[in-house]
């Protein structure tokens, strides 16, 4: 898949790979929302979205359902989003969170398989 773009099925689902590399896109790009893959893990930052008062759960759940069998997203946060966790673990993905800093929460969650 070098240098193409496989589109999987539903409306935001797509993941575009680049120079041998898989990576997940976002849908729909938002300006308070960086995303990269860096140690084996997609991350995607959504701390400025949550201080300027926006909801990111559409954004990490659409890299969510990107992720093939056992990839990991890193969603880093303001704060420990134990709602989040909750939710995708009735999902039947794996998560966990750690502590950055007092406002820098990394959310680790891999996908089932």
């Amino acid at each position: 898949m070098d240098g193409t773009a496989e589109i999987r099925t539903g409306a935001f689902r797509q993941r575009k790979t680049v120079r041998g590399i898989g990576m997940v896109v976002l849908s729909e790009e938002h300006p308070l929302i960086k995303n990269w893959e860096e140690g084996g893990a997609f991350h995607l930052d959504v701390r400025e979205l949550l201080e300027e008062g926006g909801e990111p759960y559409a954004y990490i759940m659409d890299c969510l359902h990107q992720l093939a069998p056992r990839e990991m997203l890193a969603v880093h946060a303001l704060f420990e989003p134990k709602p989040l966790m909750t939710q995708v673990r009735r999902l039947g993905y794996l998560a966990g969170a750690r502590r950055e800093s007092a406002d820098h929460w990394v959310v680790e969650i891999q996908a089932p398989g």
